[in-house]
């Protein structure tokens, strides 16, 4: 039997390729208003971004040197394409 935490990767992992698409709506009307303005807050050289998902962040970095993890290893690869698309070094 499977525990909990495998069960949940397994459901990010099955959406990751979709992710993008499903929450697009959300993200046009509110949530990229919202990450712009929390992002703005935040200053320093280094971030460690836990919970990447898609990278949906990316666009907004300030600092230089970056980390990014995922439980779920499709949405780093999601994650990784948006990197190379945006230009935006990120250490997965």
């Amino acid at each position: 039997m499977e525990n909990e935490t495998e069960i949940i990767r397994k459901r990010y992992d099955r959406l990751a390729p979709y992710f993008e698409r499903i929450e697009s709506m959300m993200e046009k009307m509110m949530m990229g208003a919202l990450r712009e303005k929390i992002w703005q807050k935040i200053h320093g050289e280094k971030i460690l971004e836990v919970g990447v998902g898609t990278g949906k962040n990316f666009s907004y970095y300030p600092a230089k040197a970056i980390t990014a993890i995922d439980f779920s290893p499709a949405m780093i690869n999601e994650a990784k394409k948006k990197s190379q698309h945006l230009g935006v070094v990120v250490d997965p």
